[in-house]
């Protein structure tokens, strides 16, 4: 998963507006597994890196699905889902919907021309 805005069709569909004060104080997702990492570009000795990626990783595992999203540590609040949104808004993914809104006021999707706000806090 990176930064990269992809290719293929321009999606223009507006992302939707949400309210974290009126979500569930209870987390009904799977408890995610999280991990963080580091991706270093190589450099020369002395040269700064092209990139520096530090991020968690949120793994999230049922019988029938898995669901993983990465939060860029440099970019708070923000959390990327390699999902479409219309897969994330399907009904046996509720929960971890909601478990991503009580804790990232913008969740971005995966679409066919790359990353894109599908839910921003209000």
């Amino acid at each position: 998963m990176d930064r990269g805005e992809g290719s293929g069709a321009v999606s223009d569909a507006a992302p939707h507006l949400f309210d974290p004060a009126r979500l569930s104080e209870e987390d009904e997702a799977p408890p995610p597994q999280i991990l963080h990492s580091r991706d270093l570009a190589d450099a020369a000795p002395g040269e700064a890196p092209d990139y520096d990626y530090n991020f968690l990783d949120y793994l999230f595992t049922e019988e029938t699905w898995s669901v993983g999203a990465r939060a860029y540590l440099d970019e708070p609040g923000a959390v990327h889902v390699g999902l479409p949104r219309a897969e994330l808004a399907r009904p046996e993914l509720a929960a971890v919907l909601v478990y991503l809104q009580r804790r990232f006021a913008v969740i971005r999707c995966l679409e066919a021309d790359g990353y894109r706000d599908a839910w921003v806090a209000v």
